[in-house]
């Protein structure tokens, strides 16, 4: 869900954090700019409103910003998990 004040930026790609494990690196289409932004998501799990949360943006001298959304299914509900195991030799 957003609002006229704060518009939608969608997931245009994710993947596992490698460095916090069960987080989501996120690129957004930023609807202020129309370019990439990157943000850190601290799981997989959209917020009780269907979104991953409002985030400022910079890219602007705007105030406000936008919510995280996923109309395309980019973040999948258990991604993967980087493996934290060496290569055998």
């Amino acid at each position: 869900m957003t609002t006229a004040r704060y518009p939608a930026a969608p997931i245009t790609s994710a993947r596992p954090n490698r460095d916090y494990p069960g987080a989501i690196i996120v690129t957004v289409s930023c609807p202020l700019c129309r370019k990439g932004h990157v943000h850190g998501l601290p799981s997989s799990q959209p917020d009780s409103d269907g979104t991953f949360g409002h985030r400022v943006a910079h890219c602007t001298d705007r105030r406000g910003g936008y919510y995280v959304t996923d109309p395309a299914g980019q973040v999948q509900a258990d991604p993967p998990q980087p493996s934290t195991t060496p290569p055998a030799a």
